[in-house]
């Protein structure tokens, strides 16, 4: 069975637990880490080397703190697919031309990262 190992990256504590049960529930997929800061998603991104990343854009202080970081994480991190989530649909586009997938969290509601992931069991894309 492939297990796709996830690192969920948010400030929002309902968010990261919402997606970490979605995860650990799956049977084939488990959380590589949980980050609550900026700072530690590029730590935890770096040293778990996840199959794939759930990003906020924007965190306290700076909302495009997980714009700017998509770079950093795509070098230290090539094989890692980012799913990057913001409330800004203006930064949807951003987060595209950086090499994630992006979606807009105002639009897509409850179900936008589980349905992402998902996706990624069956090695697709996921939806923009």
């Amino acid at each position: 069975m492939i297990s796709i190992r996830v690192l969920i990256a948010d400030d929002q504590v309902f968010a990261v637990e919402g997606l970490s049960g979605f995860v650990a529930g799956a049977g084939d997929m488990e959380v590589a880490g949980r980050a609550s800061t900026i700072l530690e998603a590029l730590d935890l991104a770096e040293k778990t080397q996840p199959d794939a990343m759930v990003l906020d854009i924007a965190w306290p202080g700076d909302r495009e703190a997980g714009l700017k970081a998509i770079p950093r994480i795509k070098d230290k991190c090539p094989d890692t697919q980012i799913i990057a989530v913001t409330v800004y649909p203006e930064l949807v586009g951003p987060a595209r031309a950086a090499g994630a997938y992006a979606l807009d969290k105002s639009s897509q509601r409850r179900n936008y990262s589980t349905q992402s992931v998902g996706r990624l069991k069956q090695r697709e894309r996921p939806q923009s």
